[in-house]
């Protein structure tokens, strides 16, 4: 199978209004494409048919002194086959703002990101894909995330998203 994002669900996110397209490894580079408004975001894979091989040391770094990597088992036991989506993220703030600290925290650099970090722990993470959403400042982005979480689980057995985390 070519590695690509899931057709269905690049097709449902294109319509539901979702942009970007671009690669951790683009956005190391610049995030000048990433717009300033609140939103909702997710990271995807692209699909092979098997899970991958987790990195015991992800390039994550740490916050506070802590180190944020999670025991491999516990990254086989949260794996969801077949789905691009790693992880569905949202921000009343900035998406650059908040994206710019999942990218730093991914460079090994002490950021405020805590969530979604399991992603910094698969083989090739600067293929990962981030999409995002700018929402109108009437509407919740921590109910939208909340929306999106509850549409995946309801589409893979109750699971949540790879790097999601209640």
């Amino acid at each position: 199978m070519e590695k690509e994002i899931l057709s269905t669900e690049r097709a449902m996110l294109e319509k539901d209004g979702f942009e970007g397209w671009i690669t951790v490894e683009q956005l190391r580079e610049s995030r000048r494409d990433v717009p300033a408004g609140k939103g909702v975001y997710m990271v995807l894979r692209t699909i092979s048919d098997e899970m991958p091989e987790f990195l015991v040391k992800g390039s994550g770094g740490f916050h506070k002194g802590v180190d944020k990597n999670y025991p491999v088992y516990d990254l086989m036991s949260r794996w969801v086959d077949g789905t691009s989506i790693m992880y569905i993220g949202k921000t009343d703030d900035s998406l650059r703002k908040r994206i710019s600290a999942y990218i730093r925290h991914g460079q090994g650099k002490d950021a405020s990101h805590r969530g979604g970090r399991s992603i910094w722990q698969l083989p090739n993470a600067g293929e990962l894909v981030f999409v995002w959403k700018v929402l109108p400042v009437t509407e919740n982005a921590e109910a939208y995330e909340r929306l999106l979480i509850q549409r995946f689980q309801e589409e893979h057995g109750g699971k949540m998203p790879f790097a999601n985390r209640q």
